[in-house]
């Protein structure tokens, strides 16, 4: 089945440009104890697979995989 593509909405947009331009961030998934935890879970599924590289493809603004013990 064929799935139209999603519609941005243009307030949703206007508000992210804003808040980020006003010096806010992402969510509360981005930083502090949640942050921790997602790298955590992240690098434990790494490792498990052992992955050796990833590909952020921009959901959020990355601040986790940041925080990930990664080779460079």
């Amino acid at each position: 089945m064929l799935r139209r593509p999603m519609k941005t909405d243009y307030w949703t947009i206007r508000f992210w440009e804003r808040h980020y331009r006003t010096g806010g961030k992402s969510g509360e998934g981005s930083y502090g104890r949640l942050a921790e935890f997602k790298a955590r879970v992240i690098k434990d599924i790494l490792a498990e697979h052992e992955v050796e590289s990833v590909v952020e493809l921009g959901c959020g603004d990355g601040n986790p995989l940041a925080i990930i013990d990664k080779p460079r």
